[in-house]
């Protein structure tokens, strides 16, 4: 819809304008393209991440978890949880 796509253009223009993207806002455009159904670059986010030096928190991983369980990508879904864990972050509720 119109709102993802203005999220999407602003997300790109705080990129290429050098305007720090933290993990929220990485974690809002995540959920923006889940939601969207753009699970793929809903995933790509995560590499995006931590180029940009950025830590992905639990938020993140759960929202990914996501993300691949609606593109029915269950072995990677249940990948992230040795990453998540390396990451030193420990499952919640939400994760299971």
């Amino acid at each position: 819809g119109q709102r993802f796509d203005r999220a999407e253009q602003l997300f790109q223009e705080m990129g290429r304008e050098g305007a720090r993207r933290g993990v929220g806002t990485y974690n809002a455009v995540m959920y923006a393209r889940h939601k969207a159904g753009r699970y793929d670059e809903a995933v790509a986010l995560l590499s995006q991440m931590e180029e940009d030096g950025v830590k992905p928190d639990i938020v993140t991983y759960n929202t990914l978890a996501s993300a691949l369980g609606k593109a029915r990508r269950w072995e990677e879904a249940l990948g992230l949880l040795p990453r998540l864990r390396g990451a030193g972050l420990r499952p919640d509720a939400y994760t299971y």
